[in-house]
């Protein structure tokens, strides 16, 4: 594995944890975002299952307010 493709890696892995891809460019020391962008790319469906991850959290958030809140009232 070169210089690259570790770069390569890298950057995948901390857009796929969440890091804006502002932030890798930085990391990178791109002067440009379209090259953080060709470095940048990951799965759709990795995409998609952060989506759907967040969406069950936010779910389960708003359920524990609601008994918080029936807790309080009765």
């Amino acid at each position: 594995m070169g210089l690259h493709d570790l770069r390569h890696f890298r950057a995948t892995q901390w857009v796929m944890r969440g890091v804006d891809l502002r932030t890798v460019k930085e990391l990178l020391g791109h002067a440009d975002i379209s090259t953080t962008m060709r470095y940048a790319h990951f799965a759709a469906d990795h995409a998609m299952r952060s989506v759907a991850e967040a969406e069950k959290a936010e779910v389960a958030e708003l359920a524990l307010r609601a008994t918080s809140g029936r807790q309080e009232q009765g």
